[in-house]
């Protein structure tokens, strides 16, 4: 079975130094952007799951605090307990 021209010519790029060079550099490149968008993509995440965490744990405290009796009320300074629920939340995000 003879080979026919465009696999001639497939075979030489394959096996041609210079060309050998020229493929590297394109997968490299391709790679390189490949690992970028995969990146941004796990930034997005990372960040959306720690938004998520955050608003949890806001919620959370929030929720709390609403059921916190009376007596706990008039022992704390006015906004007191407020002010610990936004530090907390903020804490997570540092």
């Amino acid at each position: 079975m003879t080979a026919l021209p465009e696999q001639l010519l497939l075979i030489r790029g394959l096996t041609d130094p210079e060309r050998a060079a020229i493929r590297e550099g394109a997968g490299a490149a391709m790679l390189q952007t490949i690992l970028r968008k995969v990146n941004r993509v796990l930034i997005v995440e990372l960040l959306r799951t720690a938004d998520t965490l955050v608003l949890n744990t806001r919620r959370g405290l929030v929720s709390r605090l609403l059921r916190i009796s009376v007596g706990a009320l008039d022992r704390s300074e006015p906004g007191d307990l407020m002010a610990r629920v936004t530090v907390e939340a903020l804490a997570l995000i540092s």
